[in-house]
């Protein structure tokens, strides 16, 4: 489905994200860019919301 966008081949350096949907939030993801060099260019981290305390 690719070639819809006018790619004819996948990308190497593509990472599929998904996140909760507004019904079922619980987290949030915290994304990182990290140094040059290091072995990939961005981190991800599923984040759980925390509630204050009552």
């Amino acid at each position: 489905m690719v070639s819809f966008y006018g790619q004819g081949t996948a990308a190497k350096n593509l990472t599929r994200v998904t996140v909760d949907g507004s019904s079922n939030a619980q987290d949030w993801l915290k994304v990182t860019s990290n140094p040059k060099g290091a072995a990939s260019v961005l981190s991800f981290a599923r984040i759980p919301f925390s509630h204050p305390a009552s």
